[in-house]
């Protein structure tokens, strides 16, 4: 019932070239192919008294030439475009539990730990605010917070002959991550976002031959208002994209 592992593994991402708008042929030049030596451990076990699965694993990435958008200011007009921004290293660990206590109830936990970021760099890049410049050495990667965890909880149950129901809870947590790379502190205050959970209900009524299924849901339940994008437009303008809202509505799946 328990399986270990271990794995190496090496890939690449070719390389290319800008495609929008330049005002200088050096804003053309090709970046480089990026390239990723990965080591992962791990394991996976099943513990049938308990009516428990628990897996885990950790794992070392070195990446080489990471490609990365970068503000592009030698001209009188900036640009963002892809360069490579230097060499990085990633590591971390996942842990994975699912319990079903009964036949009709289950549980499912996943946290995380990742710490990741650019090692070593000559490639330069300026502010959000395109007023200084400086390299990517030491920054952390976007939207990869260093913990996040989630609890997804669901109970279901026969109700007539033909019909099952089921209600799901579920709630996801997001540690404090950069929406870019930071490159100078004064960026701190406008690019990380803080940590935040959203929580989410949906109740479901099928059929067990499972040709139809109703649904009834909310998101987002406590209105929980978070950034997920935050950009320079080069004109001197910074926009942002929030997150979605709490939605709610009904979902009808049919099988023919």
């Amino acid at each position: 019932n328990a399986l270990v592992y271990a794995s190496r593994s090496r890939a690449f991402k070719s390389g290319g070239f800008f495609g929008g708008f330049a005002t200088s042929a050096a804003q053309l030049d090709p970046y480089n192919e990026e390239t990723i030596t990965a080591f992962e451990v791990g394991f996976k076990t099943d513990w049938p008294e308990q009516n428990i699965r628990l897996n885990g694993s950790a794992y070392y990435y070195d990446r080489n030439g990471v490609q990365a958008n970068g503000i592009d200011t030698t001209e009188l007009v900036p640009i963002s475009r892809l360069i490579n921004a230097g060499n990085a290293e990633s590591y971390g660990a996942e842990l994975d539990m699912v319990w079903t206590p009964t036949e009709n109830l289950i549980f499912r936990v996943n946290t995380a730990y990742v710490h990741s970021k650019i090692t070593e760099s000559n490639a330069v890049t300026a502010d959000i605010f395109s007023a200084t410049t400086s390299t990517f050495t030491g920054t952390r990667f976007p939207n990869q917070p260093e913990f996040s965890s989630s609890l997804i909880t669901r109970y279901e149950m026969d109700i007539a002959n033909d019909l099952n129901a089921g209600i799901q809870l579920e709630i996801t947590y997001k540690g404090d991550h950069d929406l870019r790379m930071i490159v100078i502190p004064q960026e701190s205050a406008l690019l990380r976002e803080n940590g935040y959970a959203l929580v989410n209900l949906r109740a479901d009524l099928g059929n067990l031959d499972e040709n139809w299924k109703i649904s009834a849901f909310v998101t987002n339940i406590f209105k929980k208002e978070y950034r997920s994008v935050i950009a320079n437009d080069t004109l001197g303008g910074i926009y942002e994209t929030y997150g979605e809202p709490r939605n709610w509505g009904i979902k009808l799946n049919y099988k023919f």
